[in-house]
């Protein structure tokens, strides 16, 4: 009988959920020798390396591939692919989960018919077989589509013939990985059903806020423009490009407020030796990354972005009383580089509230991380709240729960990111 799926889990320091993820796989009404669990140790210094060599030990159908050094997801993520002999990939993050009967639910799907991927996205309007550019329009106007590789399944011998893996970019590395499986697959099926359970743990805080985010949003937008330039590909493909480039440029320049200065000195360099050459490449909004004076444009610009979000701040707190304690509502992005701010003006910050009960007591920057159960009546009269987020639908979602709460208007900061 020969393999359906590989399900690929690359971990690092995974030990409070590598187990439960595994445990999902493995717990499904559905024929084990049909699928196999490659994992994949990227160097964990903690008990997860155990817990994996006792999975692998314990299933058959479990392999494990321990890396020298750790090499990042990209890497974890090419080996396991090289290893798999199923004819589907399936990917699970070590802190997520299938959901019950998923891999039946997936079989019963696709043993009939055979297509090249699989998409699966709640806020589809229907199920469908597509080809490339339909499908493209169709997950193009999704504004929930992320472009996360665990939201599809992907024919193996696809990616073998196209030669198709992560590039090296320790973060974002799905956003190059996914487009371009879209743009090869010729059909497609796109599925309201969700597979796949995400829970976004403290290890994964969209990885961190620092040099190494920024520069990897660098060498996205870069392989981007070089599939741009690529001379056979449709008006829709360019136009998806054009998309992630816009959305990897904005996350850059909110990256770019976090940088001292050195690493503000080692970012200029690296646009000016990496785009000197795309100069001929007309695509809007780039500023930052074509300009003849980069170092002096990003200066200005960080300087821009940090008074502004110091003024708003300030306003707040000025204005209001100031023996409220500040909190930060939402630990995502824009909410720590929000406590970024704070933090280098030695603004008063007591922590931040999350809906993730996976961040409740944790830290970051010595900042803890709580629920939304410390919102009673005493706690709602001694705090301000700021927004950490810029998506409009989860502001008033925010917004909503805090009233419910009766948590005064004028104690509510909506921040505005964008200047």
């Amino acid at each position: 009988m020969s393999l359906f799926f590989s399900i690929l889990i690359p971990f690092y320091n995974s030990k409070a959920t590598l187990n439960k993820a595994v445990t999902s796989i493995l717990e499904q009404k559905f024929n084990k020798r049909l699928y196999e669990i490659i994992l994949v140790n990227d160097k964990s210094n903690d008990s997860s390396a155990k817990i994996s060599k006792n999975l692998s030990s314990t299933n058959k159908n479990v392999y494990l591939i321990n890396n020298k050094k750790n090499r990042g997801v990209s890497f974890s993520r090419n080996a396991a692919i090289k290893k798999a002999q199923g004819k589907y990939i399936v990917f699970l993050d070590s802190d997520d989960t299938l959901e019950v009967n998923a891999l039946k639910s997936i079989y019963s799907k696709l043993k009939k018919i055979n297509i090249d991927l699989l998409y699966s996205n709640k806020d589809l309007k229907k199920d469908e077989i597509l080809g490339s550019e339909k499908a493209l329009k169709v997950i193009s106007n999704l504004k929930s589509f992320r472009t996360y590789c665990w939201s599809f399944i992907i024919k193996r011998s696809m990616l073998l013939k196209h030669n198709i893996n992560f590039d090296k970019i320790r973060i974002f590395e799905d956003q190059n990985f996914v487009t371009k499986i879209i743009f090869i697959s010729k059909k497609i099926v796109c599925t309201k059903k969700c597979y796949h359970k995400h829970n976004e743990s403290f290890n994964s805080l969209s990885k961190k806020t620092n040099y190494l985010a920024a520069y990897s949003c660098l060498k996205v937008i870069y392989n981007f423009i070089k599939l741009y330039k690529k001379e056979r590909i449709s008006i829709n493909q360019k136009k998806f490009i054009c998309n992630r480039i816009e959305f990897m440029y904005k996350i850059f320049k909110i990256y770019l407020i976090t940088l001292n200065k050195n690493q503000i000195e080692k970012i200029s360099f690296k646009i000016k030796k990496t785009f000197s050459n795309f100069t001929d490449v007309k695509i809007k909004k780039l500023d930052l990354l074509f300009s003849k004076k980069i170092n002096l444009k990003i200066n200005h610009y960080i300087k821009k972005k940090k008074n502004n979000l110091k003024k708003q701040i300030l306003s707040s707190v000025n204005k209001k009383n100031l023996s409220l304690k500040n909190f930060i509502f939402c630990c995502g992005n824009y909410g720590r580089f929000l406590s970024r701010v704070f933090i280098n003006e030695k603004i008063p910050l007591g922590g931040f509230i999350d809906n993730n009960k996976n961040l409740w007591n944790k830290r970051y920057f010595k900042l803890k991380i709580y629920s939304p159960k410390i919102l009673n009546k005493e706690f709602i009269q001694s705090s301000r709240l700021f927004i950490g987020h810029d998506d409009p639908k989860i502001i008033n979602i925010i917004l909503r729960q805090l009233n419910k709460l009766k948590v005064l208007k004028k104690n509510i900061n909506k921040i505005n990111f964008v200047i």
